[in-house]
């Protein structure tokens, strides 16, 4: 703590809470040299506060609300899927190629996953919170967006 005052409303929820977490990982073997696998993970949103600033500057803040006290952030899902393809190997072949495939974060609906949650930016001559932030509840960082990725893989 920069200073006791800062100490006011820190017990709560801590930022990173997230009650439910759901994952499921499915594979499968297919004829033919095919393999296909896919991951699912659903997590319920994190909780939000209300940040003020100190005269300690960023990123010294402190709580205006009880911790944890105003909401949560949407919850997120992650979906992803694997291919893979290995061809029939001949007796004297040492090693075949598999090829890859993947995709990730499928269907992502690029949700929030931080928020901006420092509500004011600094302290006037007494003490009180001036210099409101124009971003406070905005989203710093959302889900990633689809992805694929092809590859091989060689053993011997």
């Amino acid at each position: 703590m920069p200073s006791p005052a800062a100490a006011a409303y820190t017990d709560g929820l801590l930022p990173n809470d997230r009650t439910h977490v759901a994952k499921l990982q499915v594979s499968r073997r297919l004829p033919q040299g095919l393999e296909a696998g896919a991951t699912f993970l659903w997590a319920s949103g994190t909780p939000l506060s209300e940040l003020g600033s100190t005269a300690f500057g960023a990123p010294y803040y402190l709580f205006l609300k009880p911790r944890g006290s105003l909401g949560r952030t949407p919850a997120i899902y992650d979906v992803g899927v694997r291919l893979t393809y290995q061809p029939p190997r001949p007796r004297s072949a040492a090693g075949m190629p598999r090829l890859l495939l993947d995709a990730y974060h499928l269907g992502n609906p690029r949700r929030a996953v931080v928020v901006d949650q420092v509500r004011f930016r600094g302290v006037g001559p007494g003490g009180q919170q001036v210099g409101p932030n124009p971003n406070y509840g905005r989203p710093l960082l959302l889900q990633p967006r689809v992805a694929y990725r092809f590859g091989i893989e060689l053993g011997w």
